[in-house]
Formats: structure tokens, sequence, C-alpha cells
């Protein structure tokens, strides 16, 4: 059975409940003008206000981000960019330099973060020049985290909160041998999401109370006027 790449965006509400918002076949190039593409679908669609975007380093998502929904923010998945880079790391070099990137994921300050990786900069640069100047590059939209509240962070650092319905879908076509028909993989991604969705209905993000009046300030700041539905924060 071959495989075939599925884009998914999940969002989180202004009530802390995760729900998928859309999925759709990699069948076309990444691009700024397919995600407005996307982008302006979810808007029509009640995304009017979110606050953060997530990403996993999709090509134009950025970009079409800021052209569809202007003062919402933008975070790079922290923890994609750390796997990637490892991939270009000599395998003796992998413990110490993982090491060296959790330091820096794990800082909730800006301050911190800015001294951790002033130290990965000195650790590996001479080593590794075009693994530091990767994460360079991007060092704006891997920080987009560190101005939302403390309790939210670990959850919007990286989109990893996309991995259990990706592993659902695998598993549910594990067991069919080949797909006849592409109203067939919609029919087990469908599944998948009301499944999903259902689950998660049920349950509130962790410590999400917590971080909801920081959030209230944020929107407030960005849109001013609460408009009374959509997604606070949107992963892709």
């Amino acid at each position: 059975m071959g495989e075939e790449v599925v884009y998914l965006a999940l969002g989180i509400s202004e009530e802390g409940l995760k729900e998928v918002l859309t999925f759709f076949p990699a069948s076309f190039r990444e691009s700024a003008e397919v995600w407005k593409e996307v982008l302006s679908d979810l808007k029509e669609r009640g995304l009017k206000e979110p606050l953060l975007f997530i990403g996993d380093g999709l090509t134009g998502l950025p970009h079409a981000v800021k052209e569809i929904y202007p003062k919402a923010d933008f975070q790079s998945c922290l923890l994609h960019k750390m796997r990637q880079s490892l991939a270009k790391v000599r395998k003796r070099d992998w413990e110490a330099k993982a090491l060296d990137m959790r330091r820096v994921a794990h800082q909730r300050e800006k301050e911190g973060f800015q001294s951790s990786f002033k130290g990965f900069k000195e650790n590996w640069e001479r080593l590794y020049p075009e693994v530091v100047s990767f994460f360079k590059r991007d060092l704006f939209y891997l920080t987009t985290y560190l101005s939302h509240p403390k309790d939210l962070q670990p959850f919007i650092y990286t989109t990893n909160a996309l991995e259990r319905f990706q592993k659902e879908v695998k598993r549910r076509a594990k067991v069919i041998e080949s797909f006849s028909q592409p109203e067939a993989e919609e029919k087990i991604l469908l599944m998948v999401t009301e499944q999903m969705n259902s689950s998660y209905r049920k349950r509130t993000l962790q410590n999400w109370h917590l971080s909801k009046p920081a959030l209230e300030k944020i929107r407030n700041e960005k849109y001013g006027t609460k408009v009374p539905s959509g997604e606070a924060l949107v992963e892709a």
C-alpha cells in the first residue's frame, strides 16, 4: 500500500477544547497561495479571530497567516526543528547536541532562551555551522511561544498535539491492504475526525483556567471587542 501525505489543522477553542478543523491530501506543492486558500476557507467557516498558529515548517504558511490573519502570531514547531537538525549531525554527537537543544526548548522566559541558545551556538557553531544557521534563520518564529502564558507554553511550542490523530489514522489504515478509491481514504479520515472530536469535547486542555485570563488580555489587545466564537489557537 502506498503512502499519501495528509495535512491537518487542529484548533483550541476559547473554552480550552481541542477540535480537528480540517484535513486534506497533499496533492499540491506547498506554497503561500495554497495556504491562503486553506486559511480563507477556515475564515469563511467561522475562524475569525485566532491568536496563534503553530506550524511544522510548511513552506509559505507563515506568510499566508500574516496575510489572512494579520493580527495572529505564528510559532514554528521547535521540536520539529530539533529533529530536523539532528539529521545533520554525526551520530556520536547526537546525545550531547540533543541535551543542549532540550535545554533551550525548556526555557519559559526570553532571557533564559537567549542565554541557552547562546550556549548552544558556542558549543556547536564551529562543528556544525549549518545547523546553528538553520536555527538562527527561524529564531523569530521559534520563540513566539515565550510571549504566551507559561502554563500553555508546553502545548504551543510544538505541533505534537496532532500526533495522536496521525497514529489513529495509521492504525485504521493498517488493516486495509489497499484503497481502491480515494473516497475510502476520506472515509477513514472522517471517521477518525469524528472520533477524536468526540473525545476532545470531554476534556479541556490542562490548566486552561490558569491561562485563560492572559489569553483574553492578548485577544483584547489584538482585536478589541470580543467575538463569542472561533478558535484561540490553531495547529497545522
